[in-house]
């Protein structure tokens, strides 16, 4: 396919997007819950802000056309809409998108703990607890909240983390 259109099942609508971030296609406008449309356009620090969001982000161009009020629905859904434009991105990257996606998840299981924390609770569970604290001392941590970590942000850990485990011999299984 090369173009989709349409108003998916508002019930569909993660599911779609992933989709979407693994296949190849030109165009689609697509209508979803406005509450979801947000989380697709959410920026680092806001609540909206989160896995779906930096998944969505990386793969795809979201543009937002118009909102769309309830009322313009016969039957009219309790909720407001909004018109997405997307398309994919042709960003490359040299990231390991198995261990981004492992990465992402399990920072983003404790989104408002400071990095170091989350990153050493999150590594603690894949290599123990010792080799986390002797992967991490060869990384240099942003400062900040899980929550508010760019793409390029989370793209670098992940890049210190392979080269980290790689340096001692560990592998991420």
């Amino acid at each position: 396919f090369n173009k989709v259109v349409g108003t998916p099942p508002y019930t569909l609508s993660s599911k779609l997007i992933l989709f979407l971030t693994k296949k190849k296609f030109e165009l689609a406008s697509l209508v979803f819950q406005k509450e979801f449309g947000e989380r697709l356009l959410a920026e680092p620090g806001t609540a909206e802000y989160g896995r779906l969001s930096i998944t969505a982000q990386r793969s795809l161009r979201i543009q937002p056309i118009m909102n769309i009020p309830a009322a313009a629905f016969r039957p009219r859904p309790k909720v407001d809409s909004i018109l997405l434009r997307i398309s994919p991105s042709n960003a490359k990257t040299s990231v390991n998108e198995e261990l981004f996606e492992e990465l992402v998840r399990g920072l983003f299981n404790q989104r408002r703990r400071v990095v170091r924390s989350s990153f050493l609770h999150f590594l603690s569970k894949k290599v123990g607890r010792e080799k986390a604290r002797t992967s991490l001392e060869s990384m240099t941590l942003p400062e900040k909240r899980v929550f508010q970590l760019t793409i390029s942000d989370l793209e670098e850990l992940c890049q210190q983390l392979s080269k980290a485990l790689e340096s001692r011999g560990q592998s991420f299984a």
